[in-house]
């Protein structure tokens, strides 16, 4: 990430207030949980998450209830 422009701030709110609630150890383990997912870091296909992806209003819920394991 190179730069957190208004459309990737109003997505880190939505995230803050929601699922993540304002937790540090939340986001922690949800880019953990990123991490160990050969999908998402592109282990398995020619195709990685990026910022903006892993922002999506649905992403957070489906990666931590291991959807893209």
């Amino acid at each position: 990430v190179d730069e957190i422009n208004e459309s990737r701030r109003k997505q880190i709110r939505t995230h803050h207030t929601g699922i993540m609630e304002s937790d540090l150890a939340n986001w922690r383990g949800y880019f953990q949980a990123v991490r160990r997912s050969d999908f998402l870091m592109g282990r398995k296909k020619d195709w990685r998450a990026d910022f903006d992806f892993l922002l999506r209003t649905k992403t957070p819920l489906k990666v931590l209830e291991g959807s893209y394991s």
